[in-house]
């Protein structure tokens, strides 16, 4: 979740590089406020911010099948509360990112009142594996080759001017 973390950090109003203890406070606080039905999960949510907490009673029973989907979902679910307006997100070289932050972004281009603007370098001139994106209301972005795209939080097609690059939707 490398690429979230300052990105989530800021959110909680703590420096990059604040210690555990002000990061964990920062947390209980800002879900205490904006997100209180969050907090039995506040430990799934250090995990993105690379902190050590203490698991609560309902993230110790959780099966470790469904762990990284709630920690999505709720790490999704807090910054949709923090968000005090609409957030752009980019982010470079996407074919770096591992499969729990592609699923993070996917869920906050779905869900979020954010943009997201995605560039995807191949690793080869040779290499065509599309990387596909989900935006707000379904809308998809399909990006091959050296490509840039832009996925609204809202509605995908009113961005579609500001496309630099061909894409499809679904």
């Amino acid at each position: 979740y490398w690429p979230f973390r300052a990105a989530l950090r800021r959110l909680l109003g703590v420096a990059e590089d604040a210690p555990d203890p002000e990061v964990i406070d920062a947390l209980h606080h800002v879900v205490a406020q904006r997100a209180p039905e969050l907090e039995p999960w506040a430990p799934l949510v250090a995990d993105v911010l690379a902190v050590e907490m203490p698991a609560t009673a309902q993230v110790a029973a959780m099966a470790q099948d469904f762990r990284r989907h709630r920690l999505v979902k709720t790490t999704a679910t807090l910054i949709e509360r923090v968000m005090t307006q609409p957030v752009l997100v980019v982010l470079d070289d996407v074919q770096h990112l591992d499969e729990a932050s592609t699923e993070l972004l996917g869920r906050l281009a779905h869900d979020a009142s954010a943009v997201v603007t995605i560039s995807y370098t191949p690793a080869s001139s040779a290499d065509s594996q599309p990387v596909t994106f989900t935006g707000g209301g379904g809308a998809s972005a399909l990006v091959t080759g050296n490509r840039l795209a832009v996925l609204p939080g809202a509605s995908f097609e009113s961005f579609a001017g500001a496309i630099t690059a061909p894409f499809a939707t679904n």
